[in-house]
């Protein structure tokens, strides 16, 4: 079985890159109650280096949700601190000391060690901590589901569910909420930020998941098929095709087993706690890494990261079903009167997400199963918006636009296999910019060298000695990021990112505002992307480079790609004001990022304008197109280059979807105008001309 290497070398902590700007936030933590029960379960269980581990990354997750990318934008917080004692309650937080009761960890029969870290993300936040906590992933089970709550200020699970609809309306709402905070807090916010009244979203929170059902008429059985509901809103008198089992006894009892196999194997071989983000960043998983998987070595609750292109939704089932309002199930098979088995009674079934999504990476591809509230952040709208537009039967099985066009794009998912058999389910979304790097691992190899596994720090990043020229002193840092870009032959890419111009204004607004971390992130998310674009899922068809290496330096113009090496201005990043700069950066890198993996650049200087307006084109495909291209339809000619052959290629991949992975590879052998006549059937100026007419020009 073939096995990927990926290695990281000086992880560092986010924290690290601000010190140099704003000095170093310390987190401390220390346990006044460990005479008592729940004291010496906290240390068990939990503690201190865990603790303090914890508070460093909910901390950096709070800038990230709060986007404060900068220390100027937050509190003015030099050091956090943890005192575990013998008090009542759970926890309080006063100032900059977060105090954790001992007596709820001594009596909590839960899972301790998750429940303390939603706690202290709770406390690390405080001012919406409740949605924080839901967003980093330690909601707990009793918590209120979507759309519960007699008022939208109830505080805690009821408002941060509340807030997480608002997010979703305006991505970034509570970010932008807690920045009007600093002076104190009116309703009026919420008019500012989304232009309605709170009480106006609170009532189209809970409208959301209390409409009346409109039926399938092709899941309904018997001769009726008319019979879709009654004018009361109840459902018709018919029987329903139960759409998906939701309990398998077989499945169920041997991941019970397999489950008791692995704690006892845990219990017998202790291995040292890891903070949330060291499980995270060490749970990436490329699809043949997760199709090869065995069941017996994770549970049902196991969470893996992967990085992966979605190619097609299979709707030949639908893409959607009838379900409980409060836990989901199926209610094809219900009764008239809206009983859940599960729930009970409940005041009607509305209409859930059951996306059957193809997906792909570099290394294979598979199915994957997205539902419910996952599938609604995916698309952006919610089923029942979906199903209150079909106005024909046959809709119920053709994609409707919204879904359709999530073909074709990339996103970084968590999957579980909740049945133990391989066929996993999307448990939630994240962002490229949250997303951690990829960790080192030691995973055994049955063929090739062995992986490359080098140790972690986060006391200090090592200098460069490879982007370092003798007798000359150049502030530098060095991150590596070895991905599985060969998983037939065992080879790696490596990334290596360096910041030669910290002396500089633009150098120290990079190190600022984006980071040399980020940046080893965002060239790997290019390099994915860019092969997903190429439809190149072996390393076989794509340029031999093993290795990417990233310079800010002092130059002319924007950037630039020699070979396999992107130098960027350090003036340009100074200098920048159109916008935000971390946006523009990434952008830049995604373009130039193109170029190290795209064929025929030995005809770039005859054909520049193709290599750059493919560049330029992954860059529009990625969201990163700046304010300032063009629109489509305008350019006067179809090779000036840049974003107007960018516009141009696109206009041509959507005749035919691939189109652009089908030119970079005729390109291998250098360019011709005739490869558009190759593959789409027409020459290039036909194309244009029909380009044009299209958008009125």
């Amino acid at each position: 079985m073939k096995q990927l290497q990926v290695a990281t070398v000086a992880s560092v902590l986010a924290l690290a890159l601000l010190a140099a700007a704003a000095g170093a936030v310390t987190f401390d933590a220390t346990n006044t109650a460990s005479n008592t029960a729940g004291g010496q379960r906290f240390d068990q269980a939990v503690g201190l280096d865990y603790a303090k581990q914890v508070l460093s990354d909910a901390s950096t997750f709070i800038w990230a949700t709060f986007n404060q990318p900068s220390p100027a934008d937050r509190k003015p917080v030099d050091a956090v601190t943890l005192v575990v004692e013998d008090i009542d309650g759970v926890a309080f937080t006063s100032a900059n000391g977060i105090h954790l009761s001992a007596q709820y960890v001594g009596g909590y029969t839960g899972d301790v060690k998750t429940e303390v870290t939603g706690v202290l993300y709770h406390e690390t936040t405080h001012g919406i901590a409740d949605y924080v906590r839901l967003k980093a992933g330690y909601a707990p089970a009793h918590w209120v589901q979507p759309g519960q709550g007699d008022r939208w200020d109830q505080g805690y699970d009821v408002t941060a569910r509340f807030l997480d609809y608002c997010d979703s309306l305006k991505p970034g709402f509570v970010a932008l909420l807690n920045a009007k905070m600093k002076d104190g807090y009116t309703d009026d916010f919420f008019s500012q930020i989304l232009g309605k009244t709170v009480q106006q979203l609170w009532q189209d929170y809970k409208a959301k998941r209390q409409r009346i059902p409109r039926l399938n008429p092709h899941r309904v059985t018997g001769h009726d098929r008319k019979a879709t509901g009654s004018l009361d809103g109840s459902l018709p008198q018919v029987r329903h095709k139960i759409v998906r089992t939701h309990y398998r006894s077989k499945e169920k009892k041997y991941l019970e087993s397999t489950g008791r196999k692995k704690r006892k194997k845990d219990q017998e071989n202790p291995v040292p706690g890891k903070s949330p983000a060291q499980k995270l960043a060490k749970s990436w998983r490329t699809i043949e890494q997760l199709k090869n998987l065995d069941p017996g070595e994770y549970d049902k609750d196991t969470m893996f990261l992967c990085r992966v292109s979605l190619i097609d939704i299979d709707c030949s089932d639908g893409w959607c079903y009838l379900g409980c309002d409060t836990c989901q199930k199926s209610m094809y098979n219900a009764p008239r009167k809206y009983k859940c088995s599960r729930c009970g009674p409940i005041k009607r079934p509305i209409h859930w997400y059951k996306l059957k999504a193809k997906v792909r990476d570099y290394t294979g591809t598979m199915s994957l199963m997205i539902f419910c509230e996952v599938a609604e952040e995916l698309v952006g709208v919610s089923a029942e918006d979906l199903v209150d537009e079909i106005k024909y039967d046959d809709e119920w099985y053709t994609l409707p636009d919204k879904i359709e066009d999530l073909v074709g794009s990339t996103h970084i998912f968590q999957v579980f296999d909740k049945y133990g058999n391989g066929s996993f389910s999307v448990n939630s979304i994240m962002d490229h910019v949250s997303a951690p790097v990829l960790a080192a691992t030691n995973t055994p190899r049955k063929e090739g060298p062995a992986p490359m596994v080098s140790g972690t720090t986060a006391q200090a990043r090592p200098k460069s000695t490879r982007l370092q020229k003798p007798n000359k002193r150049i502030a530098s840092l060095l991150f590596f990021l070895l991905l599985a870009a060969a998983a037939t032959d065992g080879a790696a890419v490596t990334f290596e990112v360096a910041n030669n111009a910290t002396a500089t204004p633009g150098g120290q607004r990079f190190d600022r505002d984006y980071g040399l971390d980020h940046a080893a992130h965002v060239l790997a998310d290019a390099s994915f992307f860019v092969w997903a674009i190429f439809n190149q899922t072996s390393p076989s068809e794509r340029r031999p480079v093993d290795r990417v290496t990233f310079v800010v330096t002092t130059t002319d113009g924007v950037a630039y790609t020699d070979g396999s090496t992107v130098v960027l201005n350090a003036g340009y990043v100074g200098n920048y004001t159109a916008g935000d700069v971390r946006t523009e950066v990434t952008g830049v890198l995604y373009h130039e990022t193109t170029h190290v993996w795209q064929w025929g650049l030995q005809d770039y200087d005859a054909h520049w304008w193709v290599f750059e307006g493919i560049a330029d084109f992954v860059r529009l495909k990625a969201g990163y197109a700046p304010a300032h291209w063009v629109k489509p339809g305008q350019g006067s000619s179809w090779d000036k280059g840049y974003d107007v052959t960018a516009r141009f290629l696109d206009y041509c991949d959507s005749l035919r979807p691939g189109f652009v992975a089908l030119l970079n590879a005729k390109l291998k052998n250098g360019y011709s105008d005739d490869y558009f006549v190759q593959i789409l059937g027409k020459c290039v100026q036909e194309l244009w001309l029909e380009y044009k007419a299209k958008y009125g020009q």
